[in-house]
């Protein structure tokens, strides 16, 4: 920071005070140094200034000669203000009055844990995105990459203006270098990047500020989510689910199956502005699913955001053998338990469930009956079965493929604001979407 300040005199001195403030490495007693600098007064009889500060404004307990026009002081203490002043001495000792003040406050160091995403500007791609935590205390910190499976470690002190850098050694590819440093008005926010030389990735990501006794997190609950479908050829036309519980303490637990019936799970703190971190590795860390999710608690959606799934191609793939990347968007809704398995997960009596995309095409649609006792059926498959889970808002089911007779299954979530329910199911090696309507 830098301030200008005028310096009068009482022989005619005249000049300014420039403040610079240089956050050093942090020493113990959590303390921190200040530069003071300015422009030298003109004077010619002009021998050194005195440096003047203390805690109290015009109160200064400190004082000291320096024969230029600069002046380091060490030992401030974190989260307490300062007051600065200097006047200029001649010689036999004659002192100009003081400069105006300049206060400054010295911030705390960071002290808290802080999670994030790498990827490179263009977009993930597999080799260069990952997530990560660093956990910072008095200066200190460690920390953790996670890229596939692979979880990389590193640790040592914050320097100057709360940044670090680590060369991060890879038993199979060359080291990692990582970079980042801590901002934003209380050290809530860690940027920086992530490089093997050959590629660069931007590192994102925030402090855990929610704990469930003094701040809760206002997201907190149950949601359902789905990860929407294409009608591209080569892409899963069906919708992966999912299920989240947000603790109070802030942290988003999700378990879900992809449209391929690729099972997935993560699990990360929300940031204050409710953004969620989501990596995790696929297919024997040969693909990944990444996003920045986002908790609204809108009125119709309670969480979105743009999920880039990559597929690799796998000629043993029971689903989708040429592989994709793809961004899908996912959006989730709120949802309140039902202590029954029926009732309450969404309410219908007579509906139906539609079966589209994929290989089944234009697709077709199945009547649906609910009985008093919450059992479903179906008049135009005898065979057709459907039962939820009131505690998780997810159901499952099978019917029969008019076309060939066989039976499928199938399986989604409840989005219980809109009332509907939305999911995927198999055949012929593609994916199809499932939609249940009241």
């Amino acid at each position: 920071m830098r301030n200008v300040v005028s310096l009068s005199a009482v022989r005619g001195f005249s000049g300014f005070v420039i403040l610079t403030v240089l956050l050093c490495s942090f020493a113990a007693g959590a303390t921190q140094s200040v530069v003071l600098e300015w422009y030298p007064v003109a004077a010619s009889d002009v021998v050194g200034y005195t440096v003047h500060y203390g805690t109290a404004s015009r109160q200064y307990s400190h004082a000291f000669f320096v024969p230029g026009a600069s002046a380091s002081i060490s030992g401030l203490v974190e989260g307490q203000s300062y007051f600065f002043a200097v006047s200029a001495r001649a010689r036999g000792g004659l002192e100009s009055a003081l400069s105006e003040e300049l206060a400054y406050f010295v911030p705390p160091a960071p002290n808290g844990n802080y999670s994030g995403l790498f990827y490179e500007p263009t977009g993930a791609r597999q080799d260069s995105t990952g997530s990560f935590s660093v956990s910072v205390k008095r200066g200190a910190y460690s920390g953790k990459l996670q890229m596939g499976s692979t979880r990389y470690s590193f640790s040592g002190k914050i320097g100057s203006s709360y940044q670090a850098s680590n060369l991060i050694s890879r038993r199979s590819a060359g080291p990692l270098t990582v970079h980042f440093a801590i901002s934003g008005g209380s050290g809530e926010k860690i940027s920086g990047n992530v490089s093997d030389g050959a590629w660069m990735s931007s590192l994102a990501g925030d402090s855990a500020v929610f704990n469930s006794k003094t701040h809760p997190a206002p997201y907190a609950g149950q949601y359902t989510m789905i990860i929407g479908g294409r009608t591209t050829a080569g892409l899963p036309g069906g919708e992966g689910i999912g299920t989240v519980k947000v603790s109070a303490s802030g942290l988003a637990s999700f378990a879900g199956v992809l449209a391929d019936g690729t099972k997935v799970s993560q699990g990360a703190m929300l940031s204050g502005q409710g953004y969620w971190p989501m990596y995790a590795a696929l297919y024997s860390s040969k693909g990944m699913v990444a996003s920045w999710l986002h908790f609204t608690n809108a009125s119709s959606i309670d969480l979105s955001g743009a999920i880039t799934w990559l597929k690799p191609a796998d000629p043993a793939a029971p689903a989708y053998p040429g592989g994709f990347v793809q961004v899908f968007n996912a959006i989730g809704q709120v949802y309140v338990p039902s202590p029954v398995s029926m009732s309450l997960a969404i309410a219908f009596a007579r509906g139906a469930m539609i079966f589209t995309g994929g290989a089944l095409g234009a697709g077709f649609s199945e009547r649906l009956i609910v009985a008093s006792t919450g059992k479903v059926t179906s008049p135009d498959d005898p065979q057709f079965t459907l039962s939820f889970s009131g505690s998780l808002g997810t159901f499952k089911g099978r019917m029969t493929e008019p076309a060939t007779g066989q039976p499928i299954s199938f399986q989604g979530v409840v989005l219980q604001k809109a009332n509907v329910g939305d999911g995927f199911l198999l055949a012929s090696n593609q994916s199809s979407r499932v939609i249940l309507t009241p």
